[in-house]
């Protein structure tokens, strides 16, 4: 029988994310689990403006504070917002990195049973550029990874 007590949900904010939020809402009431909401800042996205001479890279710091501080605020909101959700623990984090390499090691490092994560459905050149997170982490994970569209 399938039980879990951590479940890892990464955003992006998109409307995936929302919908796979409310999935590990749904499965977490049903097993008393604790949601571990994760966004991640892409570093990739601070290089694009210090290459092309933008001088990003003196405001790094503040950029990635301002943004880490609205990705928190957006998660609280979203978190409060869910009337399912209460009675849940659900830990928010905010961190910059790889955005499948960094849910591949929360993963290891908070112990988690199941991650629960929204996939965009991208195809064809735009799947082949960007890659696509679910299937990364779907590929690589060592616990059950439940990909909602």
């Amino acid at each position: 029988m399938f039980s879990t007590d951590r479940i890892l949900v990464p955003t992006d904010f998109s409307s995936h994310s929302n919908m796979a939020l409310k999935k590990a809402v749904d499965i977490a009431s049903q097993f008393n689990a604790k949601i571990y909401l994760l966004h991640v800042i892409d570093d990739h996205l601070f290089e694009f403006g210090s290459d092309v001479g933008l001088g990003m890279e003196e405001n790094r710091a503040t950029i990635i504070g301002d943004t880490m501080t609205y990705a928190r605020n957006l998660m609280k909101e979203k978190v409060a917002s869910m009337k399912d959700a209460k009675g849940i623990i659900v830990d928010i984090d905010v961190v910059t990195g790889n955005p499948a390499e960094t849910i591949l090691t929360e993963e290891k490092e908070r112990k988690i049973d199941l991650i629960v994560i929204g996939a965009h459905g991208r195809t064809g050149i735009l799947h082949q550029l960007l890659g696509g997170v679910a299937d990364k982490v779907v590929r690589r994970a060592t616990n059950p990874v439940f990909v909602v569209k």
